[in-house]
């Protein structure tokens, strides 16, 4: 559930989500730090996915095996939520545009008064391909890309908040990154097919060092 103040996850525990105990999670929007939105993947990965980091230090490292062994991957508990969309019932597009205009940072670094509610303009459903069509204009040549082109279409797929501008775009292989006056923004292309595309914004202000 979005709210204008928080995300609200509702947690029906037990088997297949039979269970009578169910868990509510309250993140206020101002401890989001960075999102990404996943689209779905092909045979076995067919759920999308929205993602985000928060900025409480809810991280667990378990303790090694044995002594001599190297230490266990830290576990990020509650740094990190993942949430599953059924494929083809959500529009992650839409969702990354809600996301973007919730959680960037305006005047003076602070957030979007929750008193202002999110534009219903920006919650119209996606075109059919939007997020294909993206892809295969930029290409699959590793370079820098034009950064106006990019901004244009950029804007043209809702990508972009309407005063949010793409200083600087590059291209690696299926992936990219983009740098705009309010974020970094990477397309990380997945999967062998290359169906599964996660979209991931990183507010500048969150950025602590480069």
């Amino acid at each position: 559930l979005f709210t204008t103040k928080r995300v609200v996850f509702v947690d029906i525990q037990g088997f297949m989500g039979m269970g009578k105990k169910v868990e509510y999670i309250s993140v206020p929007w101002k401890t989001v730090t960075a999102f990404s939105v996943r689209s779905a993947g092909s045979w076995a990965d067919k759920d999308s996915e929205m993602c985000l980091w928060l900025d409480f230090d809810d991280v667990f490292n378990p303790r090694r095996a044995n002594e001599d062994d190297p230490p266990p991957p830290p576990i990020p508990r509650r740094s990190w939520i993942e949430i599953d969309f059924q494929k083809d019932k959500v529009d992650t597009l839409v969702v990354h545009r809600y996301l973007s205009e919730r959680l960037m940072r305006v005047n003076g670094h602070q957030l979007k008064p929750f008193t202002n509610p999110v534009s219903s303009d920006l919650l119209v459903p996606s075109p059919p391909g939007t997020g294909e069509k993206l892809l295969d204009w930029i290409g699959d040549n590793a370079a820098a890309i034009d950064a106006e082109a990019v901004d244009e279409k950029f804007h043209e797929a809702g990508m972009l908040q309407h005063d949010e501008h793409v200083a600087f775009a590059f291209k690696t292989g299926r992936d990219s990154l983009y740098l705009t006056n309010k974020r970094l923004f990477v397309i990380d292309v997945q999967g062998f097919t290359g169906k599964r595309k996660e979209y991931m914004s990183v507010p500048l202000d969150v950025i602590r060092s480069w």
